[in-house]
């Protein structure tokens, strides 16, 4: 009887680690599938940006004038660029040459020359 009892114990271990051997394959199916990875990798990203966010703020908190300083620094920057841009624009549309005029023959020219003009 004791190898009767023996063969059923170790067919019950059997069935126990086969069945514990197909949840941890399941729950690596299901881990490894490309929806769960992104999930992960979301909440992941979604954790640091809150971490990262709120360092920042604390940091902010604690070093009001830096924080302003920085603020002033970048505020110049941006208004050093607006000006450049204008002055960009504003130098493009004043010295660009009229078209009108550009093709008129000057005053006083003669026929033959006007008609050269017309011709090239």
């Amino acid at each position: 009887m004791s190898g009767a009892a023996t063969l059923a114990t170790l067919d019950a271990e059997r069935l126990a680690a086969r069945a514990r051997l197909e949840s941890t394959f399941t729950l690596l199916k299901a881990r490894s599938a490309p929806g769960a990875i992104a999930a992960r990798a979301m909440d992941d990203a979604r954790t640091k940006a809150s971490h990262a966010g709120q360092r920042a703020v604390d940091t902010a908190r604690d070093n009001p004038l830096a924080v302003g300083g920085a603020a002033a620094v970048l505020a110049s920057f941006l208004a050093v660029a607006v000006g450049r841009r204008r002055r960009r624009r504003h130098a493009a549309t004043s010295t660009a040459p009229d078209q009108t005029l550009s093709n008129a023959p000057a005053a006083g020219a003669s026929a033959t020359h006007r008609q050269d003009i017309k011709g090239a």
